[in-house]
This record gives structure tokens, C-alpha cells and sequence, in this order.
């Protein structure tokens, strides 16, 4: 556990002051946990249009991280940042103010459409402020604080909702303000130029180049492989937000909610307490192993819940689970950083995720053509069998990539 703590206190200090920028931010994540009930309840919406501008808020996010990839590659990460986090929080300003229907759901629209453009920019500069020797531990613990944050923020928001509907907004903008100040104040701009690296200290892959997002990507068809590959993990993954709570309600009647709120509480813990120890447990395998083995902990955890026919063994299940979700949050943007081109780094880190959280968008949907025909029990042996060939793929890949590293690379890998 020493050389874990080690690695962390060698960090870069901007790396810690992104992690605590990220605490300030999901603390005052108010807003999005509570927009569909503040669509229909305070505005009055129905739920089927309500559900449909949730939808667009959501899908506005696929043009906005590309244009945000763009943007942090040309004019830089932090002026990304600081000028589209501001944009969206001042956008949640104006809506605290509003009595506009047309205008607050444009605003609401608009703000997650900015935030997505600011996203790629924290994880290029999480990238070029470290090396593969450091890269799991930084994304561990910006990680780490962002679920401390989030362990915190609904609680405010529930109360801030019944009580105090303004500061709802002013709150999460407010909330953003703190972490951009941060930002601005001590992380400096860390879009690499080329001439001031030098190429040689960049493994093979990390190497500048030029043409398009598409060119670099055919020439590492790798990472393409494991973005697809990633999209049956977030399709098993999601069932955690859909299914589950619908199997609680039926297995356990009134007291479903209730427990189903008991595994998300259980699902924080897990990763607060469990993260650093993980990451010290792992840290020294190929990334590509990590998530494999998180592959075959989503196979048994979701698997399992269709025998847990008490809480003890559900929150076994959601143990198991959550160990999958910390090997993924912390291998899986380092496992991209290895294969992405300095010059390219905001680019990737917007088509890539894109591409794996296929999963979350269309599950929904699929997961409801099942339970037409099926009952909500045999979502979790599907859920195996999914996750499992997942896994499956992920050692398959790999494999494959063992092949492709240098004889250097392949001495220092320990599999």
C-alpha cells in the first residue's frame, strides 16, 4: 500500500488540483441528477416529452466532446476548460432566474452541450501531465475524489430541490466558478507543441503525427477493437441504473426503493474505500488484463443477482461489481493515453469514449424489448454471458497486443 501513496504524493501538483477541482464539481452536481423531476414536477411536462428533451440534452453531448476534442488540440486545454465550463454554468445562472419555459429548456440543452465540450480537455491534460509510469494512479485519483464529491451531491440537491429551487442552479453554477478558478489558477496549459517534446521520451505510439482523427485510428486498430469490445461492458453496467431497480420493486416489493438506494450507497463506499487499494493491487499489470479481469467481476456480480433473494447477497453482488467499475474508471483512459499521439490526445479522447458508451445509450432500449418477452430475472444470466465474452475479448486483444510492442516494452511487461 506504501508504494501506492508514493506514487500519489510524486503526482504532479496539478493533478491534484484537478482531483480537487472534480470533488468541487460533483459536489455541486445538482442540477442533472434532478432534471427529469424538475421537467415534469416544477414545469410540468409530461413524461414522454420530458423523457425526449432528457434524450436531446444527452445526445447534444456527441457533437459537443467532438468539438471540444477539436478544440483543446488547436487552442489549447485549459482555454477549453475555463471557457465552455463557464458558458454552461452561466447558462444554469440565467435558468434560476427564468419563468420561460422555450428559454429554460434551450439553456438546460445548451448547458450540457457545453460542459461536453470542456470534457475531453481534463483528460488530455491528465495525460500530458504524466507518463505511463504514473498515468493509472493520476486517473485513480481524480477518480477517487470525483465519487467523493458525488457522495455528497444529491444529498444537497435533495434538499436544495424541496426547499430551494434557485439555488439549485446557483449552486452547481457556483460549484463549477470554484473548480474553473482552480483550474485557472494553478494548472497551466499543457498542450504539447512539437519542437518542445522531445519524440524520443514518447513511446511509439505517443508520437506526433499528422492527418485526420480517422487516419490515426485506422493505423491503431487496436484501440478500435477495445472501444467495441467496451460497448458490452456498458450495456451489462447500465443494467445497474435500469434493471436493477425494477427486479428490486419485484422481488421486494415496497421496500425495493429503499434497498435499491441501500446498493448505490454500498456502490460509493466501495469505490471510496476499495479504489486505492486496487490501484495498488494492479498497478503493475498491462491495462489490457485489468479490464479483462473487471470484464469477468461484471460476469459474477450482475450475474449473481438472480439469486439474491436477500439483501446480504445483493450487496455481494454489488461489491463485486463496483471492483469491476474501479479497474475499468482507472485502466481504461490510460489504456487509450498509451496508444494516442500527443497531437491527437483531445481528438481521441472524444471519439473513443463516444464509441464504448454506445452501451449506456442504446441499453435502455434493448433492455425493454427483452423485458417484453421475458421477465427481469433473466436479464442478469444474459448480463453473464455478455460480460463474460467481453472479458474473453479483452484477453483475446490482449494477446494481440503483446505482439505489438517493442522487445523493451515487452521485458518491462509483467504479462
Amino acid at each position: 500500500m506504501d508504494s501506492v501513496f508514493k506514487k500519489y504524493a510524486s503526482l504532479p501538483g496539478s493533478i491534484y488540483i484537478i482531483a480537487f477541482a472534480n470533488l468541487i464539481n460533483s459536489m455541486g452536481t445538482f442540477v442533472r441528477p434532478f432534471l427529469t423531476l424538475f421537467l415534469t414536477d416544477r414545469m410540468g411536462l409530461s413524461p414522454d416529452y420530458a423523457g425526449l428533451l432528457v434524450s436531446i440534452s444527452s445526445m447534444v453531448r456527441i457533437p459537443g466532446s467532438i468539438l471540444g476534442g477539436r478544440l483543446c488540440d488547436s487552442i489549447g486545454r485549459k482555454k477549453v476548460m475555463i471557457i465552455f465550463g463557464a458558458l454552461s454554468a452561466l447558462s444554469l445562472v440565467v435558468c434560476a432566474f427564468s419563468a420561460n419555459t422555450s428559454l429554460l429548456i434551450n439553456l438546460l440543452i445548451f448547458s450540457s452541450f457545453a460542459l461536453s465540450v470542456s470534457a475531453p480537455a481534463e483528460t488530455s491534460v491528465i495525460v500530458d501531465l504524466t507518463n505511463t509510469g504514473n498515468r493509472k494512479e493520476a486517473f485513480s485519483l481524480s477518480y477517487l475524489f470525483h465519487n467523493l464529491g458525488f457522495a455528497v451531491g444529491p444529498i444537497l440537491a435533495s434538499f436544495l430541490y424541496k426547499n430551494y429551487l434557485k439555488l439549485l442552479f446557483i449552486g452547481d453554477a457556483l460549484a463549477t466558478f470554484i473548480a474553473l478558478g482552480l483550474i485557472a489558477l494553478g494548472v497551466p496549459e499543457t498542450k504539447p507543441e512539437r519542437g518542445k517534446i522531445d519524440d524520443a521520451a514518447l513511446s511509439e505510439y505517443e508520437r506526433f503525427e499528422e492527418g485526420s482523427t480517422l487516419a490515426v485510428l485506422l493505423k491503431r486498430p487496436v484501440l478500435l477493437v477495445y472501444a467495441l469490445i467496451s460497448v458490452l461492458y456498458t450495456l451489462v453496467y447500465s443494467q445497474s441504473t435500469f434493471s436493477l431497480p425494477i427486479y428490486l420493486k419485484e422481488l421486494f416489493g415496497d421496500a425495493g426503493p429503499k434497498l435499491y438506494g441501500s446498493v448505490m450507497s454500498a456502490n460509493a463506499v466501495t469505490v471510496v474505500v476499495c479504489t486505492t487499494l486496487v490501484t495498488n493491487l494492479t498497478s503493475n499489470l498491462r491495462s489490457l488484463i485489468n479490464i479483462a479481469g473487471a470484464g469477468m467481476l461484471y460476469a459474477l456480480g450482475f450475474g449473481m443477482i438472480m439469486f439474491a433473494k436477500n439483501p446480504w447477497i445483493l450487496l455481494l453482488s454489488t461489491f463485486i461489481w463496483t471492483l469491476g467499475e474501479i479497474l475499468c474508471a482507472v485502466n481504461e483512459r490510460a489504456f487509450i493515453a498509451e496508444y494516442t499521439p500527443a497531437s491527437h490526445r483531445g481528438r481521441i479522447n472524444a471519439v473513443i469514449p463516444l464509441i464504448m458508451g454506445a452501451g449506456f445509450s442504446i441499453s435502455p432500449w434493448l433492455t425493454g424489448m427483452f423485458l417484453k418477452y421475458h421477465g427481469v430475472r433473466w436479464v442478469w444470466p444474459l448480463s453473464f454471458f455478455i460480460a463474460a465474452f467481453g472479458a474473453t475479448g479483452m484477453f483475446a486483444l490482449n494477446l494481440v497486443d503483446k505482439r505489438r510492442v517493442s522487445p523493451a516494452q515487452k521485458t518491462s511487461a509483467n504479462l
